[in-house]
């Protein structure tokens, strides 16, 4: 019997260690200690390297098997010699009571709650292995019937001897933390608040027999300990992505002007939830800053992803779609719910596909226009009302130009008229605007007018237009300032240019560049506009030489002269005769 029990024991430990979520390294040994020591150390790892973010995180361990042990030598005189006794392996009083009801095949009560060979048999890595460590890891976390782990009134669990729970805080920026006090057994280990999921992972504190070693080390039975813990985890992230094209390049930014479609683009994790996670909260949510506008007649377009093959899911069916929509029909925000989490667990991924309308609203500059995806998720799926959420951020950037009407001496010019046009493949397109109360005037795609014109009074000489996507423009003088100023015959051609950010790296930030690639150190430069002086003179008369109106105006001028002598004379001789 004994022997029995004790190969039972280790087919328990292979199986075990083996277990999905755990990789287990043993360090060193420690000679079998009695019931009533607490030797046993496990180092938990997690990866750090995929972006988890540890603070605030910890790992709690909850003992389910015990172990026995006889002192050999009791009552001899002689040193106390430990070693594994019938049974060896025993269901801790935290759960016994819980196997004996959900899986009692594993359990013999009639022999101390015996681990039986019924669960010895199950092979490493087997859908009824993984099945059983869920459920029992969801049992203890909610508190099922036959578990008698103690919960503290904020919902931590009382750290006591038996039934045993430790827990350690994970380093920050090691991502380690280390479980002390342990007592010979096995342990369910789990981690909390995380930004990823993951899976129970089991340690093991348990008696192997060594051989005497080179070094001295004298046979018997030892526990490895401490047992390290490489922590699996299922990853959960969400990216979200912008275009100006449907078809095009996406990225975490474009350059859009006011009234053009820009096209996103959501690429979420399904979360990895086991069979009986207490929850599986998966939820979508979008949000729009005040300058996209999204038509709620145009839903989005939902895939599932697995490997290379996406599949279109249905509204209502596999997801709920829900919207905020203001009084124009426009909507700030959406929510996509998977209420049904197994409808879509055999994906990978989510993607979600659609388009906003940049509008009048729309932020020029470095402030730029967010759209937030968010994703909310249970990080503690063996808890109830877990949850956490992430997002990611794609922003769309727009545009303008601050324009000065000078003389050639720097006064400002009111009055001046223009149009503005954009390159647009080989040819050039004309722009249109309408004007704010400010004056400032903002980019339309219909109606509007193709006219624009420098102010006056408080505005002297000034013209500022916004909402332009970068690109190559010019400007068309149709109508001069007043004064004798004439009307520029060539055009006038400027570049808006966003290629590189402020810390010269390639990218878009929303700040312009100058003529020399440098991003705009001014305020207006920040503010997202370039600047730009344009200069009128004014007409003059050309000179001449031989020209007929000039002898024309001396003849008269000298006939004038000789007529007021005549009749000056003709005067004084009349007053003579009279005399």
């Amino acid at each position: 019997m004994k022997k029995r029990l004790l190969k039972a024991g280790a087919l328990i430990l292979c199986i075990m260690m083996c277990l999905c979520s755990t990789m287990s390294v043993f360090a060193e040994w420690v000679q079998l200690f009695p019931t009533d020591s607490k030797k046993g150390i496990v180092e938990v790892q997690i990866d750090t390297s995929k972006g988890e973010v540890p603070t605030g995180m910890r790992t709690i361990a909850f003992r389910i098997i015990k172990v026995s042990v006889d002192d050999v030598n009791e009552g001899t005189g002689k040193d106390p010699f430990y070693q594994p006794a019938d049974p060896v392996y025993t269901w801790a009083p935290g759960v016994a009571r819980w196997v004996e009801r959900v899986y009692p095949a594993y359990i013999d009560t009639k022999h101390y709650d015996a681990v039986t060979e019924a669960y010895s048999e199950l092979e490493s890595d087997s859908e009824a292995l993984i099945s059983f460590i869920d459920a029992l890891a969801a049992a203890i976390k909610k508190g099922d019937q036959g578990i008698a782990f103690k919960k503290n009134t904020d919902g931590t669990f009382e750290e006591s001897t038996d039934p045993l729970v430790v827990s350690a805080d994970i380093g920050a920026a090691s991502g380690a933390a280390t479980i002390k006090g342990l007592s010979k057994g096995s342990y369910i280990v789990l981690i909390e608040n995380g930004n990823k999921i993951y899976k129970p992972a089991v340690a093991n504190l348990t008696p192997v027999w060594r051989d005497a070693q080179p070094d001295g080390t004298a046979a018997g039975w030892y526990v490895d300990s401490p047992v390290q813990l490489r922590i699996k985890d299922a990853e959960v992230g969400i990216v979200k992505t912008v275009s100006d094209k449907e078809d095009g390049t996406f990225g975490s930014a474009v350059t859009s002007g006011l009234g053009d479609n820009v096209y996103f683009n959501i690429l979420a994790d399904v979360p990895v939830y086991l069979a009986n996670a207490v929850s599986k909260t998966f939820v979508i949510r979008d949000e729009l800053s005040t300058g996209l506008s999204f038509d709620k007649s145009k839903e989005p377009t939902i895939y599932g992803v697995l490997g290379d093959n996406e599949t279109k899911l249905t509204k209502d069916k596999d997801y709920t779609f829900t919207t905020s929509s203001g009084s124009d029909g426009l909507s700030g925000k959406f929510t996509v719910t998977f209420g049904d989490y197994d409808k879509v667990s055999k994906y990978e991924k989510i993607r979600i596909k659609y388009n906003t309308l940049v509008d009048e609203k729309a932020v020029t500059g470095s402030a730029g226009n967010p759209n937030t995806a968010y994703m909310d998720y249970a990080n503690n799926p063996y808890s109830e009302n877990s949850a956490k959420t992430i997002q990611s951020k794609a922003i769309v950037y727009t545009y303008g130009f601050n324009l000065t009407k000078t003389n050639k001496t720097g006064g400002l010019l009111a009055g001046a008229v223009f149009t503005l046009e954009r390159q647009v493949g080989e040819n050039w397109e004309k722009i249109h605007f309408s004007q704010d109360s400010t004056g400032v005037y903002h980019r339309v795609t219909t109606g509007g007018s193709e006219r624009v014109e420098t102010g006056d009074e408080g505005n002297l000489g000034k013209m500022k237009l916004r909402g332009l996507d970068t690109g190559l423009y010019r400007l068309k003088e149709i109508q001069a300032p007043e004064g004798g100023y004439v009307v520029l015959k060539n055009y006038v051609t400027f570049a808006i240019k966003d290629e590189k950010l402020a810390n010269g790296q390639t990218g878009i930030d929303g700040i312009p560049e100058d003529e020399k690639g440098e991003n705009l150190a001014s305020a207006d430069g920040a503010n997202g506009y370039i600047g730009l002086t344009v200069e009128n003179s004014k007409g003059f008369d050309l000179p001449l030489t031989g020209g007929i109106g000039t002898v024309l105006f001396t003849t008269g001028g000298i006939a004038l002269v000789v007529g007021a002598i005549v009749l000056l004379m003709l005067a004084n001789r009349k007053k003579s005769r009279r005399s």
